[in-house]
């Protein structure tokens, strides 16, 4: 065996709990989060308070169509499936576990009363933050 290796002390074991245990690295990230999470929902908080008398803000700035199709796989949640059905055509279509995402936001908002709409931004501010992790 060399003799300079078994002279060498080792690195302490750090795992990565011990590393994180602090929680002061993660606390600009956290505030940088809310900080951004706060102002991005600044222009829709705008729009439902200045939109016109006899007009709706729908809640999204672009992409309405393909947005509200998210709020309508929610709105199936939130009625009380499971299963999505295709509610685009006339033709009967049968059930299938597809978008549960969607349709488990759907629950969500219909276990706490809350408007789809709100849910769908909460998720967005929520997978943001679960992407820092």
């Amino acid at each position: 065996m060399n003799p300079a290796a078994k002279a060498m002390p080792r690195p302490a074991a750090t795992t990565r709990a011990e590393a994180t245990s602090s929680g002061h690295e993660w606390r600009l990230p956290l505030l940088t989060g809310l900080a951004l999470a706060i102002v991005t929902a600044v222009p829709y908080a705008y729009a439902y308070a200045a939109q016109p008398h006899g007009q709706v803000f729908m809640g999204f700035f672009f992409l309405g169509d393909d947005a509200n199709t998210y709020l309508a796989k929610m709105r199936q949640g939130w009625e009380g499936a499971w299963a999505w059905q295709n509610r685009y055509t006339t033709e009967s279509s049968p059930s299938a576990y597809l978008f549960m995402f969607w349709i488990l936001l759907g629950h969500l908002a219909a276990i706490l009363h809350l408007p789809l709409i709100a849910v769908f931004h909460l998720a967005r501010v929520g997978a943001a933050f679960a992407l820092m992790g």
